[in-house]
């Protein structure tokens, strides 16, 4: 049997390595044919964690640049295609559609009659009620073809994070799938059973009820994010309480638990903050509003607010000089996607601040900001270093013990504190006088040299 992926993206190559892991041919297509020489060269996705464990299998991987060819002996078709937000927090389906159309035109014309329907599973965030009221009347209405009898489309989403795609994708969860009738996916499932073990969890759903799932289960996480960053920010305000020794507690209750329950920064990234508008948009289709999600989304914005205050305070202290490590919105990925850090590094723009960057794993500079190459360059240029995510690369910050440098971190992720180092959440509880002092000389040693 052969496999076909449509979509070699963060998530779709990742994939298509980890199926090859099943000893079965994988067809691999992606409009963006340039993707292919970079995958041979071993530029591409060079961060994601597992991934080279996986390249004994990129034997089992072939590249096309016709789309219809990719379909060629094929038994199903994974699209893991972008479905980007609307306007009003709905996803597009447009993309999924042109893929239909080959896979239609592929059916009706091309493909070899036989007993067995051609499974399309869909591994894209969609809607609720898109399989149902949209993709199956796609290919039914324009192609003549039934599902069931000439395919069958299942809803198949994966909980991953991008730059450990590959380590969630071997120890999921659980793996959820949506389909009209679990006898029509023996296919899917027999690729799952060679690579999984007895101990995985499917969960079977119908395409409604998964496409529910999908979205639910990533706004349940920015609710948590969001309880936990409101108790944060009330610690904010009275320096003396500690948020993550009570988070700690609070998580102690089994029906809570401690998985996202830290301290940290508000969420973003290329799924939840858009799954939790796709929910309101949804749930608004029933007169709900939305409130829960809607508040989820106050605290988040509040939680910006505040950092933004952060940038306010040190130009009430005359201070406009400000680093960042990292200004994607977490390790291992060059995703900017709804980044955090992105969000104050525009608004210290705005403030005309002096703006240092330095990032691990992203090449490219930022509106043409200076970005360093060179760490320790970066750090000795610094005075005020902002920490966007939680990193072990982090702790080559304390080999700078000797040099005075306030650390905006809020993961407490740093054990062994040096005494010149100062970390902190809020700036409002650290003394800045050395900082000002420093650019009161620098500005000194300015004027004497225009007089001069």
């Amino acid at each position: 049997m052969k496999i076909n992926i449509i979509g070699l993206g963060k998530l779709g190559y990742p994939m298509s390595l980890f199926l090859s892991s099943s000893g079965h041919k994988i067809n691999c297509f992606d409009c963006n044919s340039s993707i292919y020489e970079k995958i041979k060269q071993s530029r591409y996705l060079i961060y994601e964690e597992n991934l080279s464990d996986f390249n004994e299998y990129n034997k089992n991987l072939f590249y096309f640049d016709n789309i219809q060819s990719s379909f060629q002996d094929t038994s199903i078709s994974f699209i893991t295609v972008p479905t980007p937000s609307k306007s009003d927090g709905s996803f597009s389906l447009d993309t999924i559609k042109l893929i239909l159309n080959e896979i239609g035109f592929y059916l009706k014309n091309i493909k070899k009659n036989n007993d067995d329907p051609y499974i399309i599973n869909i591994c894209s965030t969609v809607s609720p009620y898109s399989c149902e009221k949209e993709l199956i009347p796609h290919l039914e209405n324009n192609y003549g073809l039934k599902e069931g009898v000439d395919f069958v489309l299942v809803y198949n989403p994966y909980f991953v994070a991008l730059g450990s795609v590959v380590k969630t994708l071997q120890d999921p969860d659980f793996v959820l799938i949506g389909s009209r009738n679990q006898n029509n996916i023996q296919t899917l499932l027999s690729i799952y059973k060679s690579i999984y073990t007895k101990d995985t969890k499917f969960k079977f759903l119908s395409l409604t009820e998964a496409e529910i799932t999908k979205i639910f289960v990533n706004t349940f996480l920015t609710l948590k994010i969001s309880f936990a960053n409101y108790l944060q920010m009330i610690c904010f305000e009275d320096e003396k309480l500690v948020s993550d020794k009570m988070l700690d507690a609070i998580g102690e209750d089994k029906r809570i638990g401690k998985l996202f329950l830290q301290g940290g920064l508000p969420y973003g990234g290329p799924c939840l903050p858009r799954d939790n508008k796709a929910v309101i948009n949804f749930v608004n289709k029933f007169n709900f509003h939305g409130s829960l999600n809607k508040s989820t989304e106050l605290i988040n914005n509040k939680f910006i607010l505040f950092l933004l205050n952060q940038l306010d305070h040190l130009l009430k202290n005359n201070i406009k000089k400000i680093s960042f490590i990292g200004f994607g919105y977490r390790p291992n990925t060059d995703c900017v996607e709804d980044s955090v850090a992105l969000k104050l590094i525009d608004y210290a723009i705005e403030k005309n601040f002096n703006i240092l960057l330095y990032d691990f794993y992203i090449n490219e500079t930022y509106k043409n900001l200076k970005k360093y190459t060179n760490f320790n360059e970066f750090v000795t240029s610094s005075d005020i270093i902002f920490i966007p995510y939680k990193d072990k690369k982090f702790n080559q910050l304390l080999n700078f013990d000797k040099k005075n440098i306030i650390v905006i971190d809020f993961f407490d992720q740093f054990v062994d504190i040096k005494n010149n180092i100062k970390i902190t959440k809020n700036l409002k509880n650290v003394d800045l006088d050395f900082i000002k002092m420093k650019y009161t000389e620098e500005n000194s040693k300015k004027v004497v040299h225009l007089k001069k």
